[in-house]
């Protein structure tokens, strides 16, 4: 008996081709929908993530706010110049800041106030272009649902912030004043320090930032400007420690009988501009800055100095020696001596090694207050010598003392040259330039503890050149008046003679 076999019923593909028909249609209706290119969605030839910069003038999707402004379906040209005019008054907007009782008035626009206006409409043309063919209906979806609210940056630019406050500051800061120290009849007198105030220029223009970035845009904007107290760099306590007398030196500059001359008054004006000078602790200073440049102007004259070792004329000769003087007080104060020089020449107001030369840009007696505490250089004339004290706060012991000497290692004599001077008459003289040793020298510092020498040092070495004076001696013979003859006058020619 055949056996008979049952056959599986044939698989129904109905189901699954009616389905894939339905995605089709509804991705061929997707396409159709938002693929398709119409007058109101132009061809798009470039953009670029978030800050695209398109070409032509593209159009924004629906549902788009930007700075409060409902611009769905605006070109970029008129949706820029809508949001343009509403920003036009907020630039002129007033910006006020306080200095202290005064009240400065300016503007954005002087500030450089920028809108982010460009970068908002591209951020709009943007949505629902980017992405793929979902992602992009998922944003138009999104869009027609609830508006996409873009806001408006700003931006103020620094640099012209710095410009307003540091003009500003140049008007209303208030500089502290040094207190000072003078001596009137051998007594100290102190004028007293006054604090000073300044604006704090990278605080307040940070305030005003600040004051913007939070600032509603039709309101007022008002800024405190910071300000700070200016102490001044030497105080009345400052002045107030220096009784003591350190150190002292005197030379004479005239001598009694000698005639004033333009030297004289170039060493009175020198000491005069280094007189009253206080140091702090730790400040250096250059003797010739405090002398002030040698110039007619500031009350120099033309005085003798050397010039390539000869003894010239030129404007300020003369302030050497209120160096030198200087120098010599510095030493006995054993302050520190930062820099000094010695003439190309000897002369004739100091010794050997104890001079300090002065030329512009070359030469110059710097020293530092190496002490604790301030010191107060005075410096004195009085028509024919200089003086310069050192005071402060004595820090030595009373058993502690020094002295300086000058040591000669060698000396060589330079005599006047004689020039016998046909041109000049018999008896007749005249001298061209000054007759100086040649010598070479050194310092030394001699340091005595209880009476007992405990420390001798060579400070510096120093060569002086030489120089030899020209004597122009006449040899020329006077000559012989002729003998007058004597005649009778007419009564006439008398008469004329008388009148004449």
């Amino acid at each position: 008996m055949a056996t008979s076999r049952k056959r599986k019923p044939k698989q129904s593909y109905t189901g699954l081709l009616i389905c894939l028909a339905v995605i089709i249609a509804v991705a061929v209706g997707i396409i159709f929908i938002f693929g398709r290119k119409t007058p109101m969605d132009p061809v798009v030839f470039s953009y670029e993530h978030d800050d695209a910069t398109y070409e032509g003038d593209a159009v924004i999707p629906m549902g788009i706010i930007i700075g409060g402004k409902d611009v769905g379906g605006m070109t970029k040209t008129q949706a820029r110049g809508i949001i343009e005019s509403m920003y036009e008054e907020p630039e002129n907007q007033s910006v006020e800041v306080v200095f202290d009782e005064k009240t400065v008035t300016t503007s954005l626009d002087r500030l450089g106030v920028s809108w982010g206006i460009n970068s908002a409409i591209n951020q709009a043309i943007t949505l629902g272009k980017g992405g793929g063919l979902i992602q992009r209906y998922k944003t138009q979806k999104a869009l027609s649902l609830s508006p996409y609210r873009i806001e408006i940056s700003k931006t103020l630019d620094r640099n012209e912030i710095k410009d307003f406050v540091q003009n500003q500051a140049a008007q209303i800061d208030v500089e502290p004043v040094d207190a000072a120290l003078s001596r009137e009849d051998g007594e100290f007198v102190v004028t007293a320090g006054k604090n000073g105030r300044k604006v704090n220029v990278s605080v307040t223009i940070g305030r005003i930032l600040e004051a913007f970035y939070n600032h509603e845009k039709n309101s007022t904007l008002r800024v405190e400007a910071a300000m700070n107290e200016a102490l001044p760099g030497v105080t009345t306590e400052d002045v107030s420690s220096i009784h003591d007398l350190l150190g002292a030196y005197t030379t004479t500059y005239r001598k009694k009988d000698n005639e004033r001359t333009d030297r004289c008054i170039n060493i009175e004006v020198a000491t005069a501009n280094i007189n009253g000078k206080i140091l702090m602790p730790g400040e250096s200073v250059s003797t010739s800055d405090m002398m002030k440049e040698r110039i007619a102007e500031n009350g120099y004259a033309t005085g003798g100095q050397y010039v390539n070792g000869q003894l010239e004329d030129a404007i300020g000769g003369g302030v050497c020696q209120v160096a030198s003087t200087l120098y010599n007080a510095l030493l006995r104060s054993e302050l520190q001596i930062d820099r000094r020089q010695n003439h190309s020449l000897l002369v004739s107001y100091v010794d050997p090694s104890f001079d300090a030369a002065i030329a512009t840009g070359s030469k110059d007696l710097v020293f530092t207050n190496n002490l604790d505490n301030p010191v107060f250089v005075s410096g004195e004339t009085d028509g024919y010598e200089v003086s310069f004290r050192i005071y402060g706060t004595e820090y030595r012991s009373s058993t502690h003392s020094v002295t300086y000497k000058s040591v000669e290692e060698r000396r060589l004599k330079s005599e006047d040259i004689i020039v016998e001077d046909y041109d000049m008459y018999i008896g007749e003289t005249k001298k061209e330039g000054t007759t100086h040793d040649e010598v070479w020298s050194h310092l030394e510092m001699i340091v005595y503890e209880d009476g007992q020498e405990v420390s001798r040092t060579t400070l510096h070495s120093d060569y002086y050149m030489p120089s030899r004076a020209k004597i122009h001696k006449g040899m020329k013979p006077k000559e012989t008046e002729p003998a007058q003859t004597e005649t009778t006058a007419a009564p006439e020619s008398s008469s004329a003679a008388d009148n004449g």
